[in-house]
């Protein structure tokens, strides 16, 4: 949610293997969201605002309408900065 009250999201263009492991990342530097899949740019979105502090919840694997993610998450990492392409790759 960023601090104008709005949610954004990003998808793929393509659905996840099956079966195979991906790394999966989206970066916010407060005019752009990206997702990346196995290092790639997939998704970006030009909006601008700042994600505001908050008591959460954080929601991996899970999301508010309790759409849930039947897989396995090998390891999650939260920066305090936008990683560049380079970071994520």
């Amino acid at each position: 949610m960023l601090s104008v009250s709005r949610a954004i999201s990003l998808t793929a263009p393509a659905k996840a293997r099956v079966g195979v492991f991906q790394h999966v990342a989206a970066t916010y530097d407060g005019a752009t969201a990206r997702l990346y899949v196995d290092g790639v740019e997939a998704n970006h979105l030009d909006v601008a605002g700042t994600i505001p502090p908050g008591p959460g919840p954080l929601l991996i694997g899970n999301d508010g309408s309790e759409r849930r993610f039947a897989g396995a998450i090998d390891s999650a990492l939260f920066a305090t900065h936008a990683l560049t392409a380079d970071e994520i790759l």
